[in-house]
């Protein structure tokens, strides 16, 4: 005789990586996969951007300096030619009123020449640089023909300039008397351009000692 039935029943779990919740999880790593992408693909694009924006911005700043350099250039030599014969005819000159006007005109372009060249030096120290060219030399003297090199446009502008060198006849020192002569020209030229009338520009030279 058989005996009474019974019944059982077997249940398979899936495994995790099979489950409804590792199938969301999936989902979730793709969309993120999918921001990540887009984002690396766009920052890449952005910088690439911005890399060649940045050498056409050094491109045309190269082109407009080349430019000026050519035009600086082209300046410079007309003016060499006006001053070299205008310095001649003032030194044969019997008429003062008419040598006194040249040589404002003369001193004027002389004045031009050294801020091209000056432009020009500029341009030279930012391709490669400049060094220092020291000579020992008397520094009163070489301020003093600076600040004569000015008085006329101060008697022009009608600006009081004075020279003071508080009792010191000369002082010997090294120094590179093109730099300094483009420095001091610049401070000056820069003082009577914003100088009004009836205004007053002291250059002035003063010996400090150092304690110790």
């Amino acid at each position: 005789m058989w005996g009474p039935e019974s019944n059982f029943a077997i249940v398979v779990y899936p495994p995790f990586w099979d489950t409804l919740v590792a199938r969301i999880l999936y989902a979730v790593l793709a969309v993120l996969l999918v921001f990540v992408l887009i984002y690396v693909v766009n920052k890449r694009n952005h910088q690439k951007m911005i890399r060649m924006q940045q050498e056409e911005a050094q491109r045309q700043k190269e082109e407009l300096e080349q430019i000026f350099t050519n035009i600086s250039h082209e300046l410079r030599t007309p003016l060499t030619l006006i001053i070299t014969p205008l310095d001649m005819i003032i030194r044969r000159l019997t008429d003062e009123v008419l040598a006194k006007q040249l040589s404002s005109v003369y001193k004027n372009a002389q004045n031009l020449l050294t801020l091209v060249n000056q432009l020009l030096d500029f341009r030279k120290l930012e391709i490669k640089g400049e060094k220092l060219n020291l000579q020992n030399g008397d520094w009163v003297e070489f301020v003093r023909q600076v600040y004569v090199s000015f008085q006329e446009i101060a008697t022009e502008k009608g600006i009081s300039f004075q020279l003071d060198t508080n009792g010191i006849d000369e002082l010997y020192m090294y120094f590179d008397r093109d730099k300094i002569h483009k420095v001091l020209n610049n401070l000056l030229s820069n003082a009577f351009k914003f100088t009004s009338e009836g205004g007053n520009i002291a250059l002035e030279i003063e010996k400090y000692r150092g304690e110790g």
